[in-house]
């Protein structure tokens, strides 16, 4: 029996489950039994380079596992059997290789009264947990793992969400990516553009690869363009305007003096762009909030020596139906960027995502006319190469 404590980057919870078994399993034997050595760096080093089998996860977590889908308002059958289809999709690409896979399945929004206006989004995201030795049983390693592979339909992974400003029925958020996939800094572009071209090519179809995290992300959508719509000045300074007043007569609300320097930044900013109110919005904070309208002599929407301006988006209104819909609007897949990442787990996974995983048939099988999960499993192969 393997036992594990069990952690959860997006919770930060500890499982206790297994702890008193534990006691009993420490307690028994004779009165004078010494305790396992601890594991030696050559062992841990040994795990480190070792393939598993996907028998070996850990315990299946996530706000639609099996421990908190039953309160997730937004899990259907339909949606649990695409997720299914997407760790499939990851089984037959990847062996794992020096860790330990443990899955987080989840489906946004999750509860009521979210703040964000996001199209529906579900998928899985295994985190390549390290691995270590603990009383002669291989499990995993208290150190956290940067490491993960996700596969999501729907996700906006590239928002930066305008926290303040956004309601129940529209999100606003800036994004480092045109709709077209090109990063919105031309410096970044230029450095992220030979291994970006590589991943491209090794994708084999047309796909918008972007860097996210430390890693990379293959956005497969129908028509190659991101689901993003440009906001005017003008309604960026409606939106904040209503939002401040919003957060203002809520339960966390500025201090006086804090709120009519704000509310006072935005009636300059509606001055000073009076002609521009019908331009495309671009901001020079990456994060826009009402703290953006705190400047007394400059607005969030003029530029600052040798700063990068970023687009504010919403969402293509279009985008929430398909997202409802029995089938993935787009899909996402996160992989770790060698650049950053040089763990032999993180070549494995880079290596399968490049050379193993089919992307041309999963495309096809995900978006044909009427692909369900059992279609879409069945229709997609690996790569024969290794």
């Amino acid at each position: 029996m393997i036992l594990v404590v069990i952690w959860s980057a997006g919770s930060g919870m500890r499982s206790t489950i297994g702890f008193a078994l534990a006691a009993v399993l420490m307690g028994a034997g004779p009165a004078n039994a010494q305790a396992p050595a601890p594991a030696s760096r050559a062992e841990i080093e040994a795990l480190r380079t070792r393939p598993f089998a996907w028998t070996d996860a850990l315990e299946t977590r996530g706000d639609a596992g099996p421990a908190e889908v039953k309160t997730n308002i937004t899990s259907t059958p339909l949606r649990q059997a695409w997720i299914d289809t997407f760790a499939d999709v990851v089984k037959r690409s990847y062996t794992p290789y020096g860790a330990l896979p443990q899955a987080f399945r989840n489906i946004a929004p999750r509860r009521a009264g979210m703040d964000e206006y996001r199209p529906i989004e579900y998928g899985v995201t295994f985190v390549m947990q390290d691995p270590t030795i603990k009383a002669g049983k291989i499990t995993r390693s208290p150190i956290p793992s940067s490491t993960l592979i996700y596969a999501y339909a729907n996700s906006l992974s590239s928002a930066e969400p305008a926290w303040e400003f956004n309601r129940p029925d529209k999100l606003y958020f800036t994004s480092r990516f045109f709709p077209d996939g090109a990063m919105v800094d031309p410096e970044e572009r230029a450095k992220d553009a030979p291994e970006a071209a590589t991943v491209k090519r090794a994708v084999g179809r047309d796909c918008i690869v972007m860097s996210a995290n430390g890693g990379w992300a293959v956005w497969l959508i129908p028509g190659g363009r991101l689901p993003f719509v440009s906001v005017t000045i003008g309604e960026a300074i409606d939106a904040a305007e209503a939002g401040l007043k919003r957060r203002q007569a809520g339960k966390e609300p500025f201090d006086p003096g804090t709120y009519a320097a704000r509310m006072a930044g935005i009636a300059r900013a509606r001055a000073v762009h009076a002609r521009e109110l019908n331009r495309p919005a671009f901001v020079r904070d990456y994060q826009f909030d009402s703290h953006s309208f705190q400047g007394g002599d400059w607005t969030p929407f003029q530029p600052s020596i040798n700063r990068v301006m970023w687009p504010l988006y919403t969402v293509d209104p279009t985008a929430y139906a398909k997202a409802a819909s029995g089938q993935p609007a787009w899909l996402v897949f996160g992989f770790p960027r060698l650049k950053y990442n040089n763990m032999p787990r993180d070549q494995a996974l880079y290596d399968a995502m490049t050379r193993r995983l089919d992307w041309s048939s999963l495309y096809d099988a995900v978006f044909a006319p009427g692909a369900t999960p059992a279609s879409a499993k069945a229709a997609y192969r690996p790569r024969a190469t290794n």
